[in-house]
Order: C-alpha cells, then sequence, then structure tokens
C-alpha cells in the first residue's frame, strides 16, 4: 500500500505539495483534529455517575434478557457493593480496576471474577 506521505504515478504530477504539509494534513485527518481545533468535552455526567448507577443500568437493560443472568447478577452485584461501586466514571482507571480484580481473586476462584 502507498504511503499518504508519498504520492505514486499520476498522483506525484497533479499535486505538488510540500511532503510537510501533506502529511501534516493526513495525520490530522486520521483522528486528532479534534483535539487540534481545541474541542471542549463535558465531564460533569461523569463525574456525578457512579461506576454502581452504570452497573444497575446494565442488569436492567442487557443482563435480564441473557440466559446466563444468574452468573452475571452475582458478579454485577458483588462489583457494586465492592468499594469499586462507589467511584464515579472519573475516578474509575485501569490501575483500579486491576486491584479490585485482584482483590477479588483472592475470595474466589479465576473463572468467577
Amino acid at each position: 500500500m502507498a504511503s499518504p506521505c508519498r504520492p505514486q504515478g499520476n498522483q506525484a504530477s497533479q499535486q505538488i505539495i510540500p511532503k510537510q504539509t501533506r502529511c501534516r494534513t493526513m495525520g490530522k485527518a486520521s483522528g486528532s483534529r479534534h483535539r487540534d481545533k481545541g474541542s471542549y468535552t463535558n465531564v460533569a455526567l461523569a463525574e456525578r455517575t457512579l461506576l454502581k448507577d452504570v452497573i444497575e443500568r446494565y442488569i436492567q437493560e442487557v443482563t435480564l434478557q441473557t440466559r446466563s443472568m444468574k452468573e452475571g447478577l452475582y458478579r454485577l452485584g458483588a462489583m457494586m457493593r465492592h468499594w469499586i461501586g462507589f467511584l464515579t466514571m472519573i475516578q474509575l482507571t485501569p490501575t483500579k480496576v486491576a486491584q479490585y480484580s485482584d482483590e477479588r481473586l483472592k475470595k474466589v476462584s479465576v473463572g468467577v471474577i
């Protein structure tokens, strides 16, 4: 596949754009354009939403309609009662999820988490 920074064939004769400009433009189009424009993300909802609230909604909308409902309710209920359930979505990090997983593994077998 041709590199977007190197025109090939007819592209080279049709466009004469400096390489640095062409590469910068391609980089913006691939996902970083929102950062470049300085867009604002409102995090107010994530700051006040607890993980246990998200889990409750998941139970109502998804888990109750599955065949493995019993096991799902057990696992999700344990997570809701644990300290991790009382974190806001902003406070939830991969490190805290790993810490919860490690603590849970001490209580139950590997397949139950």
